[in-house]
């Protein structure tokens, strides 16, 4: 069974990247599962009910020796305790990625201010459509994360991500779901 794990932070946009990768590499493998090992905030949970996607699977532990691919995880300290017991396979983040791993692996990032900015431009990339409901996850964190465009860390990429996903994506009264996201998040 292989894994893909999101970080330690209690914030929602791991949650929704791995499960939206999960989604991805479900076409190809059916022996994944998204998976947290720490308990899911109100946020996450409200999002992921908005969205009308299942949660990931809580669980405390994993076998040593699983397989993972980490979602938004760049440095040891904010991983996986006990990370040399697994096999990290792959890493998708949008920060520079030291893990300190005596093994290569393989690892996207790029200099963006959402890791789901990353995995739309791998969907871009692989002319990859999932289903609406995962399209708005990513859609709904690029938001949250990027503070509506405003933060000082968003990229031409992030809004260019946003409006690849918009295109694809009704959502009624786009503006008050906008605002409703961020005073959750505030």
């Amino acid at each position: 069974m292989k894994f893909v794990v999101w970080w330690k932070s209690a914030s929602c946009v791991d949650c929704c990247a791995a499960a939206i990768w999960t989604k991805y590499l479900l076409e190809s493998n059916d022996d994944i599962l998204a998976l947290s090992l720490w308990k899911i905030d109100k946020q996450t949970a409200y999002l992921f009910e908005k969205a009308q996607v299942p949660v990931p699977y809580v669980q405390t532990d994993l076998e040593a020796g699983s397989e993972l691919t980490l979602v938004n995880h760049s440095r040891r300290a904010e991983s996986i305790d006990e990370l040399d017991e697994y096999v990290v396979a792959e890493v998708i983040n949008n920060w520079t990625v030291d893990l300190g791993l005596s093994y290569a692996c393989s690892i996207r990032t790029e200099p963006v201010a959402s890791v789901c900015t990353v995995i739309a431009e791998i969907f871009i990339d692989k002319v990859y459509i999932p289903e609406v409901n995962y399209l708005i996850l990513l859609m709904a964190w690029i938001v949250v994360d990027t503070e509506n465009f405003t933060s000082p860390e968003t990229t031409e990429r992030d809004e260019e991500a946003f409006h690849w996903l918009k295109e694809m994506v009704t959502i009624e009264d786009r503006d008050s779901f906008v605002v409703e996201l961020l005073e959750k998040w505030s």
